[in-house]
């Protein structure tokens, strides 16, 4: 069994399930984001580490780290995790599956992402949306809901 492939479905699998809650008392509002490649890596364990440097709405400016998984197939698929940063320190954390469509240098491809939480303002944040990732620049739409604070 590859570890990698392992570990990230029971991480996405933990951090979902711990915050499926959170959704049924909080605001939802539109969530967009625009972010390009500065950096990735080929990991030996078969995964693709990323970084990017982007503007979405509720974070700002912000910094992604992405874990990529591609699967072969015809289309190749990929499942992963991002953790983006708020220039406050401020986490939110998706994970993200699709089809690839291009190839190395910089992967590319379409697909969804789904919002699993975070820390600070996005502690239980939830939400759903796309995203299309071309040429080293991604771009996402959807919407996030936010708990209140009361």
């Amino acid at each position: 069994m590859n570890f990698a492939k392992y570990f990230l479905g029971i991480a996405v699998t933990a951090v979902f399930l711990s915050n499926v809650a959170a959704a049924a008392d909080g605001i939802t509002l539109p969530f967009f984001a625009k972010g390009n490649v500065v950096s990735q890596v080929q990991n030996p364990d078969g995964t693709l580490q990323i970084e990017a440097l982007g503007q979405a709405t509720h974070l700002g400016q912000y910094t992604a780290y992405v874990t990529l998984m591609i699967f072969p197939g015809e289309p190749p698929t990929f499942a992963g995790v991002i953790t983006m940063v708020a220039s406050n320190g401020d986490e939110l954390y998706l994970i993200n599956f699709g089809i690839v469509t291009e190839g190395p240098p910089v992967p590319g491809g379409d697909g969804g992402y789904e919002i699993v939480g975070g820390t600070g303002r996005f502690t239980n944040a939830v939400g759903e949306g796309g995203f299309s990732s071309h040429v080293g620049e991604t771009r996402f739409w959807g919407t996030i809901t936010l708990p209140n604070r009361n």
